[in-house]
């Protein structure tokens, strides 16, 4: 059992060609604060709190008698089941928030629920956070709905602009995001380049393959 899981967009054998994109999922959302936590701490607390869970025989449903304080916390409003910034808040509290939480984690997108979106799923911060409760439950009715992530490693290089010359090689990855919802048609969310290295002097053109 995983409060929160990250996942590689490509396999991970391409991180030899350099740093790859990853994402990280959770049911709420992470905060800075959490993120400072690590992803192994917060999923050791989560296991910990299930396991004293279900060790109970006259379970009610609330929390253990012997939860202990970093357990219930994650609970709070602020926890990572219940957290709500990303989805709520403005762009100019929610990104830098994000973007911190991020950047402390190592990954590059925040994939959550909890929030539900009745109008499909949602981008934000320039897609480092997306929000994919679109409400399908009988309880809200929403529509059944996907998120897909595609990615490519491929080779690519510059040269010269009349093409004479080639000055340097490298890899590119590429990734598109999209949307999907039942009897509509896919929304492209998000298409991120990276490349490694990037080495461009400033009398070259460039020319880059994906193998797309």
């Amino acid at each position: 059992y995983n409060v929160t899981a990250s996942v590689r967009l490509l396999p991970k054998e391409a991180c030899k060609y350099g740093p790859m994109d990853a994402a990280v999922f959770v049911h709420g959302g992470i905060t800075p604060e959490w993120a400072a936590i690590g992803t192994d701490t917060i999923n050791a607390l989560g296991h910990s709190l299930l396991s004293k869970a279900l060790a109970d025989p006259n379970s009610s449903g609330a929390l253990p008698a012997n939860t202990t304080d970093e357990e219930r916390s994650l609970w709070e409003r602020s926890g990572p089941f219940r957290y709500r910034g990303y989805a709520l808040e403005k762009n100019e509290t929610a990104c830098p928030t994000i973007k911190t939480a991020l950047d402390t984690l190592g990954y590059d997108h925040m994939v959550m629920g909890h929030t539900p979106q009745m109008d499909g799923i949602v981008k934000r911060c320039n897609g480092t956070g997306i929000l994919i409760d679109t409400g399908i439950s009988s309880v809200y009715g929403g529509k059944q709905s996907a998120l897909v992530f595609e990615s490519e490693l491929g080779a690519g290089w510059t040269q010269s602009n009349d093409g004479s010359k080639v000055y340097d090689r490298y890899w590119a990855a590429y990734h598109r995001i999209s949307a999907h919802q039942l009897g509509e048609p896919a929304r492209v969310l998000n298409r991120v380049y990276y490349v490694h290295p990037w080495k461009k002097p400033a009398d070259q053109g460039l020319r880059s393959w994906f193998g797309l």
